[in-house]
């Protein structure tokens, strides 16, 4: 990515923005808004003065850097949306590969697409071109690096060489060296007059997103899933520095029928069962793969669900310490958002990305039924009270709730992606939050609009109905929680405390507290009246009480990137 000495861009996949931010400063300078759906990739013009972004809505727009304006847009650039742009860098022309397999070629005065290649067998994750704009290099899921001769539109070579999907590629400011990234962690780097790979870099311990040489050809830096940044001598090719940073989120949190435990799931794949009186963390559960989404515990308190990235679901006996069993189908996927039980504790209801809501036996872990009628990913799920009644809340913009005997459903549009839902205790209301900042309240009988709670500032990820019925708990992106009363309908307390957004809610089984799990990795334990953090639970980072004193080798950058991590030293 190319940028002016004095801004950079960040683009926001929920709100389909770019923002445009001051390097000297830091501070915000403006947005550029006309994205219908995610931005994937953005890239500044060679002069700075023009900025390009593709989107998901299947759009390539042109902004003027220091107004903001759109310039331009080109609508259906691809089969299916483009994830990735770049401008070259000697000739008014702009690259984008695409979800379609497809890489093309623009045209940045006419808008008019010059050429496109189909040679890559898989999403185009990357462009990149050469400094003397002679050559186009693409990167692909389908594991191969394509490169184009820019003048004739022809795929001059194919490299191979990478075992998974090639996430990253860059040239070197001389020209000489082209890197490439893929999803195993690995970086290749590549000659480019015989485009032999002459040097595999291993370090990383997960996918490495991208690549960029340091204006002087002698430097590599690649950033990875791992949550580390590391700096390669390229003639040497070993990591000469490691720049690392810690966050463990959390997406869900759970309080135990009893009250007495509290459980919340992490990005780093774990369960943690936390003791709600004392905050010490009693059970670390599963090391998974993927992080985990959602956890509920069945109404007797005997089994833990808890749902993962890959489509995993996993349910542990709390008595026996063990996995009961896995549910999983082939449909299923992608990332399960949410679970809850049935009131009675013998079926399971879950929601994913493929816009479906399923239904599990407990007992047997068999997928009883599917509930279709959303048309986009479902984010959270609930069961009423009574058990005769699913509320699912969509991407789609609606809720939908459905009787799930039958399968037949009553749907409430929104009109904006809905993030939460819950019922009140007696299955008559349903709560919703949303991207218009407001809850919601209506009739599950009808659907109708029963009123509207407005005070928080960003969108709401969460709500919870507090088990007398008489409050609504919100978590929002704005990184506080709310409490309303359901009686006069205003906002009764404001719960402060969380550096990042709020990403869950929930109630204690006497109502008297709220939990609440933030993006910052931590869940907070909150008096209900007082608004007091009564508790903040926070698993240890990986070098957790670490003594490093003493300890031979070790440069003054990873003294403090252990200390970051958690290590002591003593004064």
């Amino acid at each position: 990515l190319r940028t002016p000495k004095t801004a950079i861009p960040v683009f926001n996949f929920d709100k389909a923005l770019v923002r445009l931010w001051s390097v000297d400063t830091g501070q915000y300078l403006r947005v550029f808004s006309g994205h219908s759906d995610r931005v994937w990739s953005v890239a500044f013009s060679p002069d700075g003065k023009m900025l390009a972004s593709v989107s998901d809505d299947n759009t390539l727009k042109f902004w003027a850097v220091d107004s903001g304006d759109c310039l331009t847009t080109t609508e259906k650039t691809h089969c299916v949306a483009p994830k990735s742009i770049c401008f070259n860098p000697t000739q008014p022309i702009l690259a984008t590969g695409g979800q379609d397999s497809t890489v093309k070629l623009w045209d940045i005065h006419s808008g008019q697409c010059l050429w496109t290649g189909n040679i890559h067998h898989s999403i185009v994750n990357s462009v990149a071109f050469s400094p003397d704009g002679c050559w186009l290099a693409s990167a692909s899921w389908d594991q191969t690096i394509n490169l184009w001769s820019v003048d004739k539109g022809h795929c001059e070579a194919t490299l191979h060489g990478h075992q998974n999907i090639v996430e990253g590629v860059a040239f070197s400011p001389d020209g000489k060296w082209l890197a490439s990234s893929d999803f195993d962690g690995l970086i290749r780097l590549w000659e480019v007059d015989s485009w032999a790979c002459v040097r595999t870099l291993q370090g990383h311990t997960t996918c490495v997103w991208s690549v960029a040489f340091s204006p002087g050809n002698q430097l590599l830096a690649s950033s990875s899933s791992d949550l580390t940044i590391k700096l390669w001598r390229l003639d040497r090719g070993i990591c000469q520095q490691t720049l690392q940073g810690y966050i463990n989120r959390t997406w869900s949190v759970a309080f135990h029928p009893s009250g007495q435990l509290l459980a919340n799931g992490h990005e780093d794949g774990t369960v943690r069962l936390w003791d709600v009186q004392t905050g010490q963390c009693l059970q670390t559960i599963g090391e998974h793969q993927t992080w985990v989404w959602g956890v509920a515990f069945s109404p007797q308190g005997h089994i833990l669900a808890s749902s993962y990235q890959d489509g995993q679901i996993n349910l542990w006996s709390l008595d026996q310490g063990k996995c009961l069993r896995v549910l999983r189908v082939l449909e299923h996927h992608n990332r399960v958002y949410s679970l809850t039980f049935s009131p009675d504790g013998t079926m399971l209801a879950t929601s994913c990305d493929d816009a479906l809501v399923r239904l599990w036996s407990v007992e047997s872990g068999e997928c009883l039924k599917q509930l279709a009628g959303h048309t986009n990913r479902i984010w959270i799920i609930a069961f009423s009270p009574d058990g005769q009644t699913i509320a699912s809340s969509s991407d789609d913009q609606t809720i939908r709730l459905w009787s799930w005997e039958s399968g037949n459903s009553l749907t409430i549009d929104v009109g904006a992606r809905v993030r939460s839902v819950a019922f009140d205790p007696d299955s008559s209301v349903v709560a919703s939050g949303s991207d218009h900042l407001d809850i919601h309240l209506w009739t599950a009988e009808t659907g109708a609009l029963l009123c509207t709670l407005t005070g928080h500032e960003q969108r709401i990820w969460s709500v919870a109905f507090s088990p007398n019925g008489q409050y609504l708990a919100s978590a929002s992106q704005d990184k506080t929680a709310r409490l309303w009363s359901l009686e006069t309908r205003e906002c009764l307390q404001v719960f402060q405390g969380h550096t990042a957004r709020l990403i869950a809610v929930a109630f204690s089984p006497d109502g008297e507290a709220i939990a609440t799990a933030s993006d910052d990795g931590s869940v907070k334990l909150w008096d209900l009246h007082t608004a007091q953090c009564l508790r903040t639970f926070r698993p240890p980072r990986p070098y957790e009480g670490t003594n490093i004193s003493g300890v031979q080798g070790l440069t003054d950058a990873q003294i403090n990137s252990m200390k970051a991590l958690g290590a002591v030293v003593d004064p």
